[in-house]
């Protein structure tokens, strides 16, 4: 099966109230960039990538100016493939976050092509035995006031939700512990915490931050330093 045609798309999704994150600042939206990848017979299939707003563009870019040259009248079943192939088409210019997102929308597109010619779920066709998985809400955001935070949980809750996780990297460690630990007490014992610092603390601050924390039994602590820093990881899970 061919690739006949690849379509790329941007969209603008604007938040209906802007969030904040430690290492993104105020969020006020978000863009996508849509890859859809038509077969020699007809088939489509989609996938898409979000970053943050006025990021969508350029990621657009590759896709539509490198990628699609590089894909057009291949055998659309070669997805490991194609992504090599994306991956060192742009290596020498760069190797970071704008070709990794660009390439996980093509690559998406290329396995939901597979499932749609295939007739098969992506979950079954990549080896998955549940069609069922769990999911937590997000929707406490580090500006949040503290009864915004705990009305926010109550929300997801009312909705059916079993997991929540709330965003951590305040100016002093001790807003955060406070937050934490007014949510752990909003929540039932039943209910699941996570929390993600989106990359707030130095190697030194996350691991005095995850000494705190560990009174409230948090199921995971997300990010709390900048993701490449493989060693600092290791010495935090050590």
């Amino acid at each position: 099966m061919k690739i006949k045609s690849i379509d790329v798309a941007t969209y603008r999704l604007p938040l209906p109230e802007p969030v904040e994150a430690a290492a993104a600042g105020l969020m006020t939206g978000f863009d996508m960039v849509m890859v859809r990848i038509t077969s020699s017979q007809g088939e489509v299939g989609c996938g898409y990538t979000a970053v943050h707003q006025n990021q969508g563009p350029s990621i657009a870019n590759i896709v539509e100016n490198v990628f699609v040259d590089l894909l057009i009248g291949k055998d659309a079943a070669l997805i490991e493939k194609h992504w090599f192939n994306m991956w060192k088409a742009h290596h020498y210019a760069g190797r970071g976050a704008p070709l990794s997102f660009a390439i996980a929308a093509v690559d998406v597109a290329l396995w939901d092509l597979k499932g749609v010619i295939l007739q098969e779920p992506l979950w079954k066709l990549l080896g998955g035995f549940d069609s069922r998985v769990k999911a937590y809400a997000g929707n406490i955001d580090l500006n949040f006031p503290l009864d915004k935070m705990l009305e926010g949980a109550s929300q997801s809750l009312a909705k059916g939700h079993r997991s929540v996780k709330m965003r951590l990297g305040k100016p002093k460690l001790k807003e955060d512990i406070a937050r934490v630990e007014a949510m752990r007490e909003h929540l039932p014992d039943d209910i699941e915490l996570m929390a993600d610092a989106n990359e707030a603390w130095r190697l030194d601050q996350a691991a005095n931050a995850l000494q705190a924390l560990s009174p409230y039994g948090l199921v995971w602590v997300e990010e709390p330093i900048t993701p490449d820093d493989f060693r600092g990881f290791s010495h935090l899970r050590s």
